[in-house]
């Protein structure tokens, strides 16, 4: 894969915040929610035969393009945030701000992949169908576990900076 597209260091990042901060170990439990939670949700939907409908398919890529051009500007405006040199605890902060930005780097991958998966569903039939529905399931529901990941993260960075 050419080194322009490559997107290994972004993942690499994302599941390296997958860390116990007082040990600094690497934590199952994380795994087991941010993988474990979207597969059996996937699995579910499978198993009780849910399809996405062509009008839930124009709606959802509507929704995660949109995502994906929010959580471009959400980075920008993080980057603007690093320079802040009055932060009382800038290694904590700069620890935090870097965990944020994998997962909203990793969060810009999944959304775009999800639009990927679901042009991909409009032209495919039977068995392959279900497939793509089914990994689109398990990325959405990953999709929306990173979220509130950068959402606990920012609300500590932010409650930080002022004074809470």
């Amino acid at each position: 894969m050419t080194s322009k597209i490559d997107v290994r260091m972004i993942l690499i990042d994302h599941f390296d915040t997958f860390r116990d901060e007082a040990t600094g170990k690497v934590s199952y439990p994380d795994y087991i929610l941010m993988v474990g939670v979207p597969a059996i949700a996937a699995l579910i939907f499978l198993i009780l035969g849910i399809q996405i409908g062509d009008m839930v398919v124009g709606t959802l890529v509507s929704v995660f393009a949109i995502f994906a051009g929010l959580l471009f500007n959400v980075q920008v405006l993080m980057y603007s945030f690093s320079d802040d040199e009055s932060a009382k605890n800038k290694s904590i902060r700069d620890r935090l701000l870097h965990q944020s930005f994998a997962n909203i780097s990793y969060a810009i991958v999944v959304s775009l992949l999800i639009v990927f998966l679901l042009t991909v569903i409009l032209f495919v039939d039977g068995i392959p169908q279900r497939i793509v529905e089914t990994l689109i399931v398990f990325f959405a529901s990953n999709f929306f576990l990173s979220l509130l990941m950068v959402l606990k993260r920012m609300h500590v960075l932010l409650r930080a900076k002022f004074g809470g």
